[in-house]
């Protein structure tokens, strides 16, 4: 997730590092990306997650494009515990958000490291995130999105075996 107002680029590994990168850049191609900084995600209470709580999947950036530096919030999804949490740039838990009923419960997914994969920022709908593969009780092969007030879209995967949906994006008009 690219931070405007603080020049940098956040990457996430799936066992909950947070990394600060800035990009270089020769005649419109990426040459490299300086490491800045790298934060363990913690919990509330201030320790680094570990193990099955840290698989870190979907990632946005809030208030990364409002002119103030300092105020940029990291949005995380995970898998095997899904839920999405508010992260501070430096790894600090802010706020797990509270997910609609249906991804909710752990049993509904195809399997505990098919649940939240993606993560994204939809204007005038807000967080939106889906699992990897189809909620249990699903027509094959489509995806459900969610937000999180709890409406939901369908989303066709590919007719390949094992299709997932692995990201999602918002265009910069809000598509």
């Amino acid at each position: 997730a690219w931070d405007e107002d603080e020049s940098r680029l956040y990457a996430l590994s799936d066992a909950g590092a947070l990394f600060h990168l800035r990009p270089h850049f020769d005649n419109g191609h990426l040459v490299r990306a300086q490491l800045l900084a790298a934060f363990a995600l913690r919990d509330q209470h201030g320790r680094a997650l570990e193990g099955l709580r840290a698989d870190a999947e979907g990632l946005d950036l809030r208030h990364g494009n409002n002119g103030k530096t300092g105020d940029s919030l990291i949005a995380v999804s995970f898998e095997r515990h899904p839920r999405i949490v508010l992260f501070k740039p430096d790894g600090r838990h802010v706020e797990a958000l509270r997910l609609p009923a249906d991804l909710d419960d752990g049993e509904r997914y195809d399997s505990p490291n098919k649940s939240l994969e993606s993560l994204t920022w939809l204007p005038g709908t807000g967080f939106l995130t889906a699992p990897e593969r189809p909620l249990k009780g699903a027509a094959e092969g489509i995806v459900s999105l969610f937000a999180l007030d709890g409406r939901s879209w369908h989303y066709p995967l590919l007719a390949t075996p094992k299709a997932s949906l692995v990201d999602m994006q918002a265009l910069p008009d809000g598509g």
